[in-house]
This record gives structure tokens, C-alpha cells and sequence, in this order.
């Protein structure tokens, strides 16, 4: 069995590992997940049975701008959250805990390692990830409208498209590394989530 890995033992920003993910993320994204498919996740029907976040945030009692950072993993995510959002959205604890237990299966097979303080998103591969692509697809989306609307699309082979898809998700990746350094001050972040939470 591995070392288990601690933002504690971490003294600088050199320090934390590359490809690691905080297991409190994991739930913040099954929480978002539960929020807006509900019991579909169960049946893998196309009909979805979430509700919307201002139902969620009512039924758990908060602010829309509160839940809206449960859901973003800006804040953590209390037991008793998870168990009102589960009722509301009909699905069980059980379901709730074993697709953080999936995603927390799929990140290992990754190579990524579990921490289980939360990690602000620069420093979580997940998030990281997830950012990345989301951005890239909605800047790829925005280029093949303009390039349709230009009527200069219809030319693009099926090579020059993943081409153009890996180029924006490269400069994705730069710009949010510009925008998100991974510095003494993100360190601090980190430092003081863990000390909040």
C-alpha cells in the first residue's frame, strides 16, 4: 500500500506532486452531477431528472451564489449537503458515494494520486482537466460559427479540423497557465482552504 499523500507535508509549491486530485473535488463534481441528471444517472436514460440550482439551493436551504460553490468545489461539501441534495434528486448515498468512488478509481488508473484535502483547481488534475476542455470546446465551438457564418468551413478537411481542435486546446492551455500560475501565492490558497475547511 502507497504512502498516503498530505497538503500537510508539502512545504512549497515545488513540492506538490504533478497529477493529483483532491477526493473533496470528486464530490463536489458527483454533487454538480446528482444536481443536474438526478436518478437518469441510474437508469442511463436520455430523459434527465435533475433539477435546476435554484431548486437545489432551496431545497438545502442556501443562498443560489452558496450552493453555486458547493457545486464549483469552492467550498466543502458537508454530509448533510449530500444527503438533502441525494433526497431532492431521488438517488441514494450509496449511489452518491459510489461514483465518488469511481471517479476516484479512474483517476488512480490515470496515474494521478488522491489527496483528501481540497486542492484549489490549478493544483487538481481533474479540474485542471476539465477546465482545459471545457474552454477549448467552447473557443473550438465559437471558431466553427464564425468559420460557417465566413463560409470558409465547408473547405476544412476532417485532419485540418483535429488539427484546429489540438492547436485551441494547446493555446487553452497556455492562456489559462498565464492566468493560473502555479506560484507561491496559489500555494498560500491552498493553505488556507485547508485551514478554513
Amino acid at each position: 500500500m502507497s504512502k498516503e499523500i498530505k497538503v500537510d507535508d508539502w512545504e512549497s509549491i515545488n513540492d506538490v506532486p504533478e497529477n493529483v486530485v483532491s477526493e473533496a473535488n470528486i464530490a463536489a463534481i458527483v454533487f454538480k452531477n446528482v444536481r443536474a441528471y438526478g436518478k437518469s444517472l441510474l437508469t442511463k436514460s436520455d430523459k434527465t431528472f435533475g433539477i435546476n440550482q435554484d431548486e437545489a439551493a432551496e431545497a438545502l436551504g442556501l443562498a443560489k451564489s452558496h450552493f453555486a460553490k458547493l457545486e464549483s468545489g469552492e467550498l466543502a461539501i458537508k454530509f448533510s449537503h449530500i444527503s438533502m441534495l441525494c433526497r431532492a434528486c431521488s438517488v441514494s448515498l450509496v449511489f452518491f458515494h459510489e461514483q465518488v468512488e469511481k471517479i476516484v478509481e479512474e483517476s488512480k488508473d490515470k496515474g494521478w494520486k488522491i489527496v483528501y484535502e481540497k486542492l484549489p483547481p490549478r493544483l487538481d488534475s481533474l479540474l485542471w482537466e476539465n477546465k482545459v476542455v471545457q474552454k477549448s470546446e467552447a473557443l473550438f465551438n465559437k471558431t466553427i460559427r464564425t468559420m460557417k457564418k465566413d463560409r470558409t468551413f465547408d473547405s476544412l478537411s476532417e485532419s485540418n479540423i483535429a488539427k484546429l481542435k489540438k492547436k485551441l486546446k494547446a493555446d487553452t492551455v497556455v492562456e489559462l497557465e498565464k492566468e493560473n500560475p502555479k506560484d507561491d501565492a496559489l500555494f498560500e490558497k491552498m493553505r488556507q482552504i485547508n485551514r478554513l475547511s
